[in-house]
């Protein structure tokens, strides 16, 4: 014969709700966490960046939800690496830059969004912005490429014609 201690169930079910209340909730939003610090309210978002090399390159990509903060957090990390790894491949000087125009309209998206409240942890440091970092600089690759190329081509243009060894004589007016 069992006990009354014995018949307590430590771990009771959760409580359902009724059938006429959607799980999201009487209003229709779907309440969702960001992934990185569970602040609401998030969106769902790519942020993503571009590592030019060589030869190969290689496409980073966050996906998730992002709350205000944690958002621009991720895009200005993101978009810095882009700005200073992404130029370094033939194919990169077309694609780092499509990767930054994807990253802007993310960003827009998370700029309209409210500041996160309730979260479990606290959201990312966003830092500074991404045009006071030492990283952004990296937007003059591009130019500092093309410069010395240019110049490269320009001293591998053609031998100088009074190159050494080649005698010129002046007579009168005329070049023999």
């Amino acid at each position: 014969m069992a006990t009354p201690s014995q018949n307590i169930d430590p771990y009771p079910a959760p409580p359902t709700q009724p059938a006429s209340v959607p799980p999201w909730g009487p209003t229709g939003a779907v309440s969702q966490c960001c992934q990185f610090c569970g602040g609401m309210p998030a969106l769902k978002a790519t942020v993503r960046g571009h590592q030019g090399l060589l030869v190969i390159m290689q496409f980073l990509k966050v996906r998730g939800l992002f709350c205000r903060t944690c958002g621009i957090a991720v895009h200005r990390e993101m978009t810095t690496n882009t700005l200073w790894q992404g130029w370094w491949g033939i194919a990169s000087f077309v694609i780092a830059p499509a990767t930054l125009i994807f990253n802007l309209v993310s960003r827009a998206r998370f700029g309209r969004m409210t500041p996160p409240v309730n979260g479990l942890r606290p959201p990312l440091d966003p830092g500074k912005p991404v045009i006071r970092r030492v990283g952004a600089l990296g937007i003059f690759a591009p130019f500092l490429i093309i410069a010395v190329l240019a110049i490269g081509a320009e001293l591998d243009d053609g031998a100088d014609p009074t190159s050494v060894g080649e005698c010129a004589r002046a007579s009168g007016t005329e070049c023999s």
